[in-house]
């Protein structure tokens, strides 16, 4: 069995396992399990950040690439960039530091992960297949209280129907996936600088 996106960075930055999220509690789902809240808080911010970004065919050349800066994602989140990195703290009862060390940390080894998943293409395009065909499983472990939609301006991502999971879910994300696949640079309002 093949490893999911977040289960090979999870493993190489040493979390113990992500919890999935109950879409009508907004919790983990068993609380029984070992689990870290900071990586369950920015494995999934930064993940979701890498695929708003790629909706932009320049971003994701740039990703492809490696034409990024380390201020990527806090370029990405923008303004409420600082309002993330608290809430992220907050959730995983650490520093502001050591949230935004963690986050820039994750950043780099998920670029570096997926680049090697998607192997040397022309364009920036199989890095934003890569993340479109991973939007729902990070979705599932994405802790609603962090409220990273509505940091994206995209309620979608907040949205408890992410979070489901099942035969109907399924098709629904297949659908979803139909479409967000053909968003354009003009739908995406990221800037990569500040």
């Amino acid at each position: 069995m093949s490893s999911t996106l977040i289960e090979k960075i999870r493993t190489s930055l040493g979390f113990p396992p992500l919890q999935k999220i109950d879409p009508n509690t907004h919790h983990v789902k068993d609380t029984r399990q070992e689990s870290d809240p900071l990586g369950q808080a920015v494995i999934p911010v930064v993940l979701v950040g890498l695929y708003k970004a790629t909706r932009s065919h320049q971003l994701a050349d740039d990703l492809q690439w490696g034409n990024i800066s380390t201020g990527f994602i806090r370029d990405t989140y923008g303004d409420t960039y600082p309002e993330l990195i608290e809430k992220i703290a907050a959730y995983a009862d650490v520093s502001t530091m050591q949230a935004e060390q963690t986050l820039n940390e994750t950043f780099s080894k998920a670029v570096a992960i997926v680049k090697s998943e998607v192997g040397d293409q022309p364009d920036g395009n199989a890095f934003r297949d890569y993340m479109t065909g991973h939007r729902s499983e990070i979705l599932t472990y994405l802790p609603a209280s962090l409220m990273v939609g509505e940091n994206l301006k995209d309620s979608t991502l907040d949205d408890r129907t992410n979070k489901m999971e099942g035969p109907v879910s399924s098709l629904m994300h297949l659908i979803e996936k139909a479409f967000s696949s053909s968003d354009s640079d003009s739908d995406n309002k990221i800037s990569t600088s500040q």
